[in-house]
């Protein structure tokens, strides 16, 4: 997980901060503002799910993999093509479109 900016939690002022690279977490929510906009990610420990940590930002850039490599009935592959459930793939089964699920919640 890349960060730049963040938001302190006593003034609420948005600072820059570069933190590099964050190993070993993943995204597990996306925050938003009163008016539904995205403005931070919760991120947690992988693959144990503890360690909950709140990152707000004036952006958010959510890019995310593919989705072929989950295959089961609640996979979105399973939901968007069907069809091509029983087909070799070459996707690891990282690719299990994660992100897409949570950016699907808003």
């Amino acid at each position: 997980i890349p960060c730049v900016p963040w938001q302190s939690q006593t003034s609420g002022q948005y600072q820059r901060r570069v933190h590099g690279i964050i190993n070993k977490k993943r995204v597990c929510d996306l925050l938003q503002d009163n008016q539904g906009r995205v403005n931070g990610v919760v991120y947690e420990d992988f693959p144990s799910g503890g360690n909950r940590k709140y990152v707000r930002a004036p952006a958010v850039i959510f890019a995310t993999g593919g989705f072929g490599g989950r295959r089961g009935k609640d996979s979105l592959l399973y939901r968007y093509r069907p069809d091509l459930v029983d087909l070799p793939t070459s996707n690891p089964s990282s690719a299990s479109g994660d992100g897409m699920v949570i950016a699907e919640k808003i």
